[in-house]
């Protein structure tokens, strides 16, 4: 379970942070900048190679609760250091951090 949320969540922020870099939001919905894009690219890069490396479950422990707390903080402080988080942001944030913690604790053979 860990490497499955390990390897989606590196392509959904990989995704995510390279597309930042070509448009400035998406349907208003969501606002790129060229911070918030670096931390997606960092994100998914370090998800990719724990996926990878049988460390998705560290992953998981650890970035699960970061998402997990920056997706309810989100809601209620905007800009965060200078990064504007929208409402689908802080959902995308909640969503992945309640899956990172839940995968990080449920161990099955993958």
């Amino acid at each position: 379970m860990a490497t499955t949320f390990a390897r989606t969540a590196g392509w959904i922020f990989l995704i995510l942070g390279i597309l930042g870099f070509f448009v400035s939001h998406l349907a208003g919905l969501i606002q790129f900048d060229a911070v918030h894009n670096l931390l997606h690219l960092m994100l998914g890069v370090l998800a990719l190679a724990a996926a990878a490396n049988q460390k998705a479950r560290l992953y998981a422990v650890v970035a699960g609760p970061l998402l997990l707390l920056l997706g309810i903080v989100g809601f209620f402080v905007s800009p965060l250091g200078g990064i504007h988080l929208e409402p689908l942001e802080n959902m995308l944030h909640f969503a992945l951090g309640g899956w990172g913690m839940w995968a990080g604790v449920y161990r099955t053979a993958e």
